[in-house]
């Protein structure tokens, strides 16, 4: 019927691993230019939080 063999290849496999319970493990370990690429978006993130606040506050207490 219903086969449970779920690989980490599948687009679903592991999220069906991980809602059996079932350990999911990762391929490779992410590259340095991810990690650098996700340290760039978080600053990138906080920049645009801060023009946020910042646009609010200018909005709110003139």
């Amino acid at each position: 019927m219903y086969a449970r063999d779920h690989s980490v290849a599948s687009p679903t496999g592991g999220l069906a691993r991980a809602a059996e319970g079932q350990e999911v493990r990762q391929k490779t370990a992410p590259s340095g230019w991810m990690i650098f690429l996700y340290v760039l978006a978080g600053l990138f993130g906080l920049e645009v939080g801060g023009v946020l606040v910042s646009l609010a506050y200018s909005l709110l207490f003139r």
